[in-house]
């Protein structure tokens, strides 16, 4: 949503470039602490360089598809983890998740 919003605002190169250096630091300071946070930032970043690399092929156009493309693989992530997993591995995962909900315990 962040690059669909400023590709919709036309920056010049000049903003782009300034715009990009922001996102740089910010996910630098930011991704140490909170990777999933951090790709807040990491993925605008990527759509903005793309689109300073090819102006005509990737525009606001580009981040619904980048939605899908990431809700799709996803899906596909999560069916393959359910798919290749075993028994064993899910009652492993779920005591973690339980001691840690008790007290960080480990089993």
């Amino acid at each position: 949503m962040l690059a669909w919003t400023l590709l919709l605002q036309e920056p010049s190169v000049w903003a782009m470039i300034a715009v990009l250096a922001m996102l740089q630091l910010l996910t630098e300071v930011v991704i140490g602490i909170n990777y999933a946070f951090g790709q807040v930032f990491v993925t605008p970043m990527a759509l903005l360089m793309t689109h300073l690399g090819t102006p005509h092929g990737a525009g606001p156009d580009i981040a619904p598809e980048r939605v899908f493309d990431t809700l799709l693989g996803a899906v596909i992530g999560i069916a393959m983890s359910v798919l290749l997993s075993t028994v064993d591995d899910r009652r492993h995962l779920a005591v973690l998740r339980n001691g840690a909900r008790v007290g960080g315990s480990k089993p």
